[in-house]
């Protein structure tokens, strides 16, 4: 219980230097982008987002949402996939963004803080819909158990006319 705490409150510090924000090269995504466009990237104040701004450009990506955080890869034909220097990329289910850090450090510090909060933003979502489910069952369970009392005190009232009682209601819907 300790530990998880003190793990909780190392992501927080890390967490604060991102919120702070940094300026990194967006990398083309073959949209309308230019290559190499500069741009301030921060994570939002609740801890939520990734946002990144420039003057025509903008985009947002929740934390929850990112499925991977990994170093783009060098592709050629004749040789080897390799990370390049300074790049780094976030996947999402419908989104891939790559930026460019101003050095090594800096990537390696937003790689592992968005990977460590991203997986932990995930862990959470999936806690929140096990709650909400959990509540809608059990509200679920309530209604039955409202709706069967009801059926009981019906069925006192009308005595061993039960079926008298269906038939007749039945009748008065046609």
């Amino acid at each position: 219980m300790k530990d998880d705490y003190d793990k909780e409150r190392a992501r927080e510090a890390k967490l604060e230097e991102l919120k702070a924000g940094a300026t990194m090269v967006l990398q083309a995504d073959g949209s309308t982008l230019k290559a190499g466009t500069m741009v301030k990237i921060a994570v939002s104040s609740d801890g939520t987002m990734v946002t990144w701004t420039a003057s025509g450009v903008s985009g947002v990506m929740a934390m929850s949402a990112i499925r991977e955080v990994k170093p783009v890869m060098s592709s050629t034909f004749f040789s080897k996939p390799a990370p390049i220097p300074k790049q780094f990329k976030l996947i999402a289910d419908d989104q891939i963004v790559s930026f460019e850090a101003k050095d090594d450090d800096v990537k390696a510090q937003w790689m592992s803080t968005l990977e460590e909060c991203a997986a932990a933003a995930a862990e959470a979502k999936v806690g929140r819909k096990m709650m909400q489910q959990a509540k809608r069952r059990m509200g679920l369970d309530e209604r039955k158990r409202e709706a069967e009392r009801r059926k009981a005190e019906v069925m006192k009232s009308v005595g061993s006319g039960g079926m008298k009682h269906t038939a007749a209601a039945m009748m008065s819907r046609a």
